[in-house]
């Protein structure tokens, strides 16, 4: 994962354990649950990545709503377009 993002950084097993369940997981399903992500991250990966969707929008959109991130080069930008 960090070849395709440089930045990425590891679920710990607490937020990994913690993800499980917000994904529907329970005690006794953990360890399948966690198979059956892990297999389905695998193919995503094989097959290129994912499709993303969404329209971004378009130069001098009014409706482009930006919040800077302080102490940082970057922003979030929010606006309507198929989520």
């Amino acid at each position: 994962m960090m070849g395709l993002v440089p930045s990425w950084k590891p679920l710990d097993a607490q937020e990994l354990r913690d993800f499980l369940f917000l994904s529907g997981a329970t005690e006794d399903t953990l360890e399948s649950t966690l198979q059956s992500f892990n297999h389905s991250v695998e193919l995503n990966l094989q097959r290129g990545g994912v499709r993303v969707i969404g329209v971004k929008p378009q130069p001098g959109d009014p409706n482009v709503y930006t919040i800077r991130i302080p102490d940082s080069p970057y922003c979030l930008r929010m606006w309507a377009g198929g989520m």
